[in-house]
């Protein structure tokens, strides 16, 4: 009887074990994922901020002088073009061509022999502009900074709700470069 008992004992001692070890390994491989996934998100928000750095920095400026502010473009029509992020950034020409648009990214991944294909939007691209020093805040006329903002999300990684987590960023852009 008393083998029977320690018996008992020890496969609910070594189940407790199995267990607490499995959960560690489990909660884990979700940290992993959810580390990668935000890291890839915002790889990709920083390469969506970079493109747009490439582009000028306003219609008036594309000939290379420095504009008094006064004769910068005006907000209001921003991103009414042809901009298209998604089609290798045909019709962005300017900075103020993102202004409302949006883009999605496909990222590829082969993990322990499994292709993992995940895709990462972009949304609310705004285009403002802020004050010259730290802390740019918004300006109501033209400056030579302008502030980007923009939120980064992907169905993969969601909330307690089942709604898209999004990683807002930002980047200010100078003109001249100072």
């Amino acid at each position: 009887m008393a083998q029977l008992i320690y018996t008992i004992a020890a496969i609910f001692i070594l189940g407790t074990v199995v267990l607490t070890f499995n959960v560690k390994i489990h909660g884990t491989q979700e940290r992993m994922a959810f580390n990668e996934l935000t890291l890839a998100m915002t790889g990709v928000g920083a390469e969506l901020l970079n493109e747009i750095g490439k582009a000028e920095y306003d219609p008036n400026t594309i000939f290379g002088e420095v504009l008094p502010r006064n004769q910068l473009s005006v907000e209001g029509g921003w991103g009414s073009g042809s901009c298209n992020p998604d089609a290798n950034f045909s019709g962005c020409f300017v900075i103020n061509d993102f202004h409302g648009k949006t883009a999605s990214r496909t990222v590829t991944r082969v993990y322990q022999g499994t292709t993992y294909t995940v895709t990462y939007d972009v949304t609310d691209i705004e285009v403002h502009y802020v004050t010259e020093a730290p802390p740019y805040t918004p300006s109501n006329t033209q400056t030579y900074a302008k502030e980007v903002t923009l939120n980064v999300s992907t169905p993969a990684l969601v909330d307690g709700a089942g709604a898209p987590i999004e990683i807002p960023m930002s980047r200010i852009y100078m003109y001249p470069n100072f």
